[in-house]
């Protein structure tokens, strides 16, 4: 089988982070699938990750080289053009160029698979001009933005009557974008994402550590401010209490002037982006994960953590309650109430066993749900044979109407 995907981000020696579970299932699809990915350039040159090798990779260009800010940094093009506004003139050429290229590379493929709604307006539009099926995955971004903007609300309802299937990563992704596009529910499908092999195998380091830990893109929707200001309500309970905020980002210099204007920023750490390898060396010397985000697909970092055995803290949003239940996989707090969050935090850090409880059943729970990157590779490749087989009869069909 031969397979196109398009994504706006995917992972670099620039950008190790951007899309890396693009990269996880990739990687973890049967080897008889023959991949090439497209993405689009930036205004550096990226680099291949070490894992690209094991595809066709290739990079679109859509505008001179400084300019090509629109994709490959902390929230993705909803993020690049909120920063700088006047970015939306370059869309238009994004969109030419992604388009082009697709049309170049599409020769040899028998199932286009995009990654995010504006890629899958170009992968539907493409597979309709060479009689192609194409499915796209939405992983929450782009839903939550079609909640307050038109634009990106036609987007989504665009791309799901475009493709043959849409893929979502939670039930609660699922139910938003069945609501936008009512005549086409059963068009939507959820495939969760999975977990790498070496967070269910991490050895958590025997001394007990006070490292609250926050892993994530440093963007306004991600509230670490509220974490912050919930940490410095707690600063006097231990003395060996430390938040560790691992990611980079535009909201990096206002958190760290927040942490010194509270008088904590001696206690507050901020390591920058890692790489993806070093995620779960980072999980190893953590008591808690916090995420205090607004709004979420299904975040991977809460499925690393569980795996992990590591205690979730978590804004009671709905990709998130998912996962976590009502308080039984971990502890939920009202969005942005720095209040109740330093409360459930507290409760971890007097009680150690009660977070490694619930770590426990969160840990037994992912096992028995068997939410594995080898598991979501193998029903994204049924699902790859069942669109083809589907198409291939309809178009059949088609033929003998004739």
């Amino acid at each position: 089988m031969w397979l196109l995907v398009l994504t706006t981000s995917f992972p670099s020696k620039a950008h190790p982070t951007s899309g890396i579970f693009i990269q996880r299932l990739l990687t973890n699809l049967p080897k008889y699938i023959h991949i090439t990915v497209l993405s689009p350039a930036h205004e550096r040159t990226l680099g291949l990750s070490t894992q690209t090798i094991k595809f066709q990779y290739s990079q679109f260009r859509y505008a001179p080289q400084r300019w090509q800010r629109l994709a490959n940094s902390p929230g993705g093009i909803p993020g690049s053009l909120k920063e700088k506004p006047w970015r939306w003139g370059l869309v238009p050429l994004f969109g030419a160029a992604m388009f082009c290229q697709t049309f170049r590379y599409v020769r040899k493929a028998e199932l286009i698979h995009a990654h995010w709604s504006f890629s899958g307006i170009i992968a539907g539009m493409v597979g309709r001009l060479c009689n192609l099926p194409s499915i796209t995955t939405l992983r929450g971004s782009d839903v939550r933005w079609a909640s307050k903007n038109i634009l990106f609300k036609t987007i989504i309802r665009w791309c799901v009557k475009m493709n043959q299937q849409v893929v979502t990563v939670g039930e609660d992704l699922a139910d938003q974008v069945r609501h936008l596009v009512p005549d086409h529910r059963k068009r939507i499908k959820v495939i969760p994402n999975g977990v790498d092999k070496k967070f269910w195998s991490i050895q958590k380091e025997a001394t007990f550590v006070s490292s609250i830990t926050v892993i994530g893109n440093l963007i306004a929707s991600k509230q670490v401010d509220v974490v912050i200001r919930a940490f410095e309500a707690l600063i006097d309970l231990d003395n060996r209490l430390r938040l560790v905020i691992i990611g980079a980002g535009p909201e990096m210099k206002r958190l760290s002037a927040l942490a010194h204007h509270l008088a904590i920023g001696e206690r507050v750490v901020f390591t920058g982006q890692i790489p993806p390898n070093e995620v779960a060396e980072q999980l190893s010397r953590s008591s808690m994960l916090v995420l205090a985000s607004k709004s979420e697909g299904r975040p991977n970092v809460v499925l690393e953590a569980m795996a992990a055995g590591v205690p979730v803290v978590a804004s009671d949003i709905g990709g998130v309650r998912e996962l976590i239940g009502n308080n039984e996989r971990g502890l939920l707090f009202p969005v942005g109430d720095a209040g109740k969050l330093a409360e459930r935090i507290k409760s971890i850090v007097v009680n150690p066993d009660f977070g490694s409880c619930i770590a426990m059943r969160a840990s037994q729970w992912l096992r028995e749900q068997d939410l594995s990157w080898e598991r979501t590779a193998q029903r994204y490749s049924e699902l790859y044979h069942q669109v083809i087989a589907e198409y291939s009869r309809r178009k059949g069909r088609r033929g003998c109407a004739e």
